[in-house]
This record gives structure tokens, sequence and C-alpha cells, in this order.
């Protein structure tokens, strides 16, 4: 009854929420935007006062930034009920006002890229002669967190308040633009397709930056009619941060197109001292939110000494300076075989943008991340509590009644911590905020189960990044036999096989039962049953570690393979038959037979039914 009211603790101190939060943030940063957005709310600039107040929680993404919290989300849901902006607005002033509000959403973003851009630097290759080598840049965008974010409010409270007479504001707005109206040109009587074809969309004479938006005046068909694109021609004026495709017309009076967006950079390599040892020439980038496309530059003949400074990552990419191009492109694009061809975008003012307001790298929602400060405070003391010290020692590994489990040899593993229990339902929506348990039993205190080896490291990595310790999994994406595991970081993973077997003897202990903590079945184990027990429910082992001789299957990180009679240390195996990689499961599932704890099977990464669930280790080493 104790162990269960344990267990019931540890549950509730995982779903239970701190109630006290420090009355003042320390922050600096922090306290002077909160001020700033409170200014752009008096103001009635909201869209400056959404965007503040989400920086004020990125700058404290704890509890501590409480306030900053509280008026973004008033704000935003006041928006997303249709209203643009706090207060009351009756028929006519709701249109005005939303209309003002539009034309600041596009300022702000021409002021605030709404995009990030994803980099990497690698190694392209060397000229053994000069001793020099050349690295490749890759540089894709997505949209910022605080972009999805922001966007979501207002879009869905437009959408709610739009009218057919708000002709002012397009109904296909943010695309197109607020200030549409405003810079609509007219076509002549005599228009001639192709001939005429620049004197009537020249006749747009007003200027392409309005009170700080910055625009864009895009070519498109329109394919009803005759579907004829050089009869039937329009433009779209958009705010040019969120161009997605650039179009054109050529000579003829045909379109032509451009992908990617209307950012044109430039990056550099530093060292650590932030000292800048080589910088790119500009690049356009290519690609979209969701292309596997995007922009391609090559550092060539990088010094050695950089070289070293690269590959030892003392040397990093950085954003050296961006450009957001905006007006009325030439009549032809460049060729989409041509991507590092900028020739275009040399013709189109520029703006350029300040760093500090330009996302470098992958971003992650304010939000999100004060969630993950408090789940990992939380987490961090549930999980003291749960891994148990395993001493290292040398044992003998194996059983060699089982011909899958022989010969019998000698092991050395180093000391590892191990959680006490298979990791539960709720732990496991706790890391990944899945609303949802897995598999057919989903009650909060059973194993987890019905998972893939991707959603299990993937699992590992952010509980050791919300517990502030280094991730163990590296090279996730692509075929998970070559997922590297780094066996000296001190984040949680999967056990070795020989770590598991050594647990389930109970370490140095080496008890002489049969199942891992007794003789009889029914003491680690319980009756046979149709379905998952509660963890920590019977007798554990002589380290106090439960489970390991029934309940569910456990996942190890070693791929399936023969043992050696040879005497090893801290073993892994790493090899695996190309056409089957299999990892190696252990542990009895419930409605199977009684098994020693040295019993062996195996798993598929891209499979997982009810019966296999994992738990988890860290090295200490």
């Amino acid at each position: 009854m104790k162990k269960k009211m344990k267990l019931r603790k540890i549950i509730i101190a995982i779903l239970t929420a701190a109630t006290s939060l420090a009355a003042f943030a320390q922050n600096a940063d922090y306290n002077e935007l909160l001020s700033k957005g409170k200014d752009y709310e008096n103001k009635k600039q909201f869209v400056y006062a959404l965007g503040t107040y989400y920086d004020a929680v990125a700058a404290e993404p704890t509890g501590d930034s409480k306030e900053a919290q509280d008026a973004f989300n008033a704000l935003s849901d006041s928006i997303k009920n249709g209203n643009p902006g706090i207060g009351e607005f009756d028929e006519f002033e709701i249109y005005d006002n939303w209309l003002v509000f539009c034309k600041e959403y596009e300022k702000y973003w021409t002021e605030y890229s709404p995009r990030a851009i994803i980099y990497e630097l690698e190694r392209d290759s060397i000229d053994r002669a000069t001793k020099t080598g050349n690295y490749k840049v890759s540089l894709k965008w997505e949209w910022s967190a605080k972009y999805k974010r922001i966007s979501e409010a207002v879009l869905a409270g437009l959408e709610k308040s739009w009218q057919d007479d708000w002709t002012g504001i397009p109904k296909r707005w943010p695309k197109e633009s607020a200030y549409m109206a405003e810079l609509k040109g007219t076509r002549p009587k005599n228009y001639t397709p192709g001939a005429d074809f620049g004197r009537y969309f020249t006749s747009v004479t007003d200027t392409y930056l309005k009170n700080g938006a910055a625009l864009f005046q895009s070519y498109k068909g329109d394919y009803f009619d005759e579907k004829d694109f050089r009869k039937y021609p329009y433009y779209s004026i958009i705010p040019a941060a969120f161009v997605e495709g650039a179009y054109s017309i050529d000579n003829w009076g045909n379109q032509q197109s451009k992908s990617g967006c209307l950012i044109d950079l430039k990056v550099k390599i530093s060292d650590e001292n932030g000292k800048t040892l080589y910088t790119s020439s500009r690049i356009s980038m290519m690609g979209g939110d969701e292309s596997i496309y995007g922009s391609v530059y090559i550092f060539k003949n990088i010094n050695q000494a950089t070289m070293k400074l690269i590959d030892s990552g003392k040397a990093k990419l950085k954003l050296d300076s961006a450009f957001l191009e905006y007006g009325n492109p030439p009549k032809s694009l460049v060729s989409l075989e041509a991507p590092e061809d900028r020739t275009w975008l040399k013709t189109l003012p520029e703006l350029k943008i300040d760093n500090t307001k330009f996302v470098w790298g992958k971003d992650k929602d304010a939000f999100d991340a004060v969630a993950d400060s408090f789940a990992g405070e939380i987490l961090k003391k549930t999980m003291a509590e749960l891994m148990v010290d395993v001493e290292g020692g040398t044992f003998q590994m194996g059983d060699n009644e089982d011909e899958d489990a022989s010969p019998v040899h000698s092991v050395t593993v180093s000391s590892f911590k191990m959680m006490k229990h298979e990791v539960t339902q709720n732990l496991w929506k706790q890391v990944t905020r899945e609303k949802e348990g897995r598999g057919t039993y989903k009650d909060d205190t059973m194993p987890i189960v019905r998972v893939k080896l991707k959603q299990v490291i993937e699992f590992c990595n952010r509980l050791s990044e919300l517990n502030g310790l280094e991730p163990c999994y590296s090279e996730l994406e692509g075929d998970m036999k070559n997922v590297k595991c780094n066996f000296k970081a001190n984040g949680y993973r999967l056990p070795t096989e020989a770590e598991w077997e050594y647990a389930a003897r109970g370490g140095k202990n080496n008890s002489p039962f049969k199942y891992s903590g007794s003789d009889n079945w029914q003491e680690v184990a319980g009756e046979s049953s149709y379905k998952p027990h509660e963890v920590m429910k019977y007798k554990p082992n002589a380290l106090g570690i439960y489970d390991m001789s029934g309940n569910v299957r456990e996942m190890c990180w070693d791929f399936e393979g023969k043992y050696s009679s040879n005497a090893v240390s801290d073993p892994v195996n790493t090899k695996t038959d190309e056409y089957d990689p299999s990892r190696i499961l252990r542990d009895r599932a419930y409605g199977e037979s009684e098994r020693p704890f040295t019993y062996r099977t195996a798993y598929g990464s891209d499979y997982g039914n009810d019966k296999y669930g994992f738990r988890i280790v860290q090295s200490v080493r």
C-alpha cells in the first residue's frame, strides 16, 4: 500500500502546477519590453503591443513573465473574438479600426522579419595541394514561432468580422495588401497584349513603401472567361514580408515565376571571440516554408586554421546582414535553374533589417518555452526520485540453456542510473504534450506502449532538455540505423543490453534468482494477465528496480546479434543486417508464459505494439 501511495504522489507531482510566482522579474530586458508593450497598448498600436508582449515573454520564459503572458493573452483573445484590439467598436468603428490594424500589421512585419532562417555549415571538399577547403552553407526559411502565434489570432479575428462591403481590406489579406485599393492602376482603352503590357502596369506610380510597410507588385493570371492570361492579366499588391513566390511578365506577355521570398542576406563565419573570419556575398533566399529546397552558398578556399576551428565547433555561421526587397519587379525574372543568381533583385529597392529583429536559426515558441521551464522544474524533482544508482561491476552474461542467450561470457559495465520502473503513460504525456495515451490500456500508471524507436529517442532528448541535461541522440533525420548515441552525455537514453541484464540481476548483488528479484515469478510479475499492470505493483529486485520479469517487453539500444565468448567492457552491438536492422528487446510481456530475465527477442525500429515499452538510463561516467 505504501508503494502505491508513493507512486500516486509522484504522478500528482507531475500533474499539479505550482501556484506561487515571483512578484517581479529580475530580467532588465523583460521589464523594458513589458513597459514598451503597455505603452503601445495605451496608444492603441495593438500589433506592436502584441509583438512586444511576446518578446517580453521570450526574454523571460518562466513564471516570472506572468504579467506579459496575461497581457498578450488578453489582447490575443480579444482579437480572436473579432475585435481589432481592446475596447468596444460599433459597426462603423470596427471596419475603420481593422483597416488601421491591417496596415500596422504590414508595417510591423516589414520591421520584424516573420521568417526564421534555418542554416547548416558543413565541409564540402578539400584541396590537399593548397591545404584549403570549401564549406557549404545550406539555408532554408520557415515562418517564425512568433509570427505563427500572432497570425493565428489575427486571421481568426478578421475572418470572424470581415464583411463583403469592407472594400479596403481584401478578402485574401494578408496575401494582398490593405494598401491595394490605393495602388490600383487602370488599363488603357486600346490595350494590346504584350506590347502595351508595361503601360498597363506602370500606371501604378505611387510609392511601394507606405507608412513603413514595404509592398511588392506581383503579376498573376486570371483564368476565367477565355482563360487567356495575356488577355486577362491582373496584379496583386502584396506585403513584401509575406511574399512566397514572385511573378512577372516577359515581353510577350507570358508569366514568369520565381519561388522563394524577398529576403536577401549575407552570412559570415566567426570565431568564439566574435571575430569575422569569412563573409559571403549576397544570397537570395529560395524555397519556402513547406519546400524541401533552399539556398546554397559555398565558402571557397578556407585556410587550414579556420577549417580546424569550424570542424571543432569553435567557429560558427552567423548572420552578417539581411535585406527585404520590395517594389515593382522587372518584366522577366531569372530562371529557377539559377537560384544563386540575384540579378533581378538588384533592380528593386530594399530595406536593411535590424539583425536583432531577425530570427537566425530554429526558434522556439516563447509560451512553449514557459511551459517547458515549468515542466522541467517539476520533472527534475520527479526524475531524481525515479532514477536508481547502479554501481558498475563485472558479471556473467547470458544463459547456456538458451541458444539465443549463449554463450555465457564475462561483461564489465560502468556505473549508470536506471529508472526504477518503465516509462509510464503519464510521464510520456507530460514530456511529449500528447493529450492521449497510447495503446489499448491507457491508465496513467501503466507503461507507455505502441511507440516506435524514433519517438522513443525524441522523448529521451526532450526529457533531457527539460531537465537541463545534454541530449544523447543525434542524426535523427533519415534511417534510424544511422542515429548516433553519445554515451558520454548525461541525458536520458535507452539502456544497452548489457546494462539491462546487469540491472535485472541486481547489479553487484548478482542475485542468484531465475527472475529479477525472486525465484517465484508471481512475486515479481503477478498472475498471468491479458493487460499490463500498474508499475511498481509487485516486488522489486535487490536494486529497488521493478518489473524486469514482467509487464511489457523493453527496448534496448543494441542491434540484434549473437553473443561472443570473449570478455568485454561496456559492449554495444552496433553491427546490423542492412535489410533487417532489428534491435534487442528484453523482459517478458503480459499474457506470455514466465521466462527468465536472460530471455532475448528483437523489435523493428518502425514497429510498436501494445506489448512493447521501455525504461531509460543515464551515464554517470
